[in-house]
């Protein structure tokens, strides 16, 4: 009610004063001539001033324009209705789905594939057969010895795909040598005093299941599992005996004799050049070096000509440095 009497009011101002009165939404009231109309802007003369400059004022800021032929245009309304219509097109339109890419242990900052590995390798026989189960040193053996060490230096070539999943193998070079009787105080089968050295050189091809995790960049945790095929390259013992030798006279001379053996991989009877084994391990990796340790245990039986007894060579423990390029 008071919008329409403000209106009448204006509109009977206006056909007295005979100029168009534009309303501004701050209440202000301007008498002018008005010029141009557009979507956005008004362009208007001051009544009381035709030859001086043109004005422009912006929609946005106009309330209602009453003329001077009686028409009026109400620029609130307008306003109101197009702000309505927004928030109806607003609403009604559909809503833009949000991407959620699930980032689960994404690829590697680093992409080093292979690097230079050398290590500590512990090996040994197990050998299962007449109700017993023997562990002891996987070369020379005697002196209650549990382990033989070895070293372990070659090529590691691990590349990993996508979510941390890839895989781990190489080519590693293992030489083990273990000493029995140092002193010569081991007596052998014949009553003889002896020393044994051996030797054995093997190639080691693993071919694992790797899972590596960044947890931040440049740091890594890796875990791995599969098998590893190694194949026996050569094997030999040294024997050196101490002895006395006894003449028809019982007079005792001290001889002392050296025994190389050949290579025990060339004797089918003894033993199997070819090794399977099955690995697991883990890893800790920062930047381009990664220490790596596992086991490795034996699944086929070694000893070709030990009847119903089984010697499995196995791995239980190894430790290594890789320093990929």
């Amino acid at each position: 009610m008071k919008k329409t009497l403000l209106l009448i009011l204006l509109a009977v101002s206006t056909m007295l004063s005979a100029a168009d009165v534009i309303v501004l939404k701050n209440s202000t009231r301007i008498d002018a001539k008005i010029l141009e109309v557009s979507e956005t802007e008004i362009k208007y003369k001051k009544a009381n001033n035709l030859d001086g400059p043109i004005f422009t004022q912006r929609v946005s800021g106009i309330s209602v324009i009453l003329y001077d032929n009686g028409d009026v245009v109400s620029y609130a309304d307008r306003q109101e209705e197009d702000s309505r219509s927004q928030t109806q097109s607003q609403s009604s339109a559909p809503r833009e789905k949000k991407e959620s890419k699930i980032r689960f242990n994404p690829q590697p900052s680093d992409h080093y594939i292979v690097g230079f590995t050398a290590g500590y390798v512990s090996k040994q026989i197990v050998a299962n057969g007449n109700g017993m189960k023997v562990s002891e040193a996987f070369l020379g053996g005697g002196e209650n010895k549990k382990f033989t060490p070895a070293m372990r230096a070659g090529l590691s070539v691990n590349p990993t795909f996508k979510y941390g999943i890839g895989l781990r193998t190489g080519v590693y070079l293992e030489y083990a040598r273990d000493v029995v009787g140092e002193d010569g105080s081991v007596e052998d089968g014949y009553g003889e005093m002896t020393k044994v050295t051996a030797h054995d050189i093997t190639l080691s091809v693993p071919v694992q299941l790797s899972y590596r995790y960044e947890i931040i960049p440049k740091f890594s945790l890796m875990f791995y599992t599969g098998p590893v095929f190694d194949f026996g390259a050569y094997m030999m013992h040294e024997t050196y005996h101490y002895y006395k030798k006894y003449s028809s006279s019982y007079s005792t001379t001290a001889t002392e004799e050296t025994v190389k053996s050949d290579n025990y991989y060339s004797q089918t009877e003894n033993y199997e050049g070819f090794n399977a084994l099955w690995g697991v391990g883990a890893g800790i990796q920062y930047s381009r070096f990664r220490l790596d340790i596992g086991g490795e245990f034996g699944m086929v039986n070694k000893a070709s000509n030990s009847g119903s007894i089984t010697a499995h060579w196995t791995k239980p423990v190894y430790v290594t440095l890789t320093c990929f390029f």
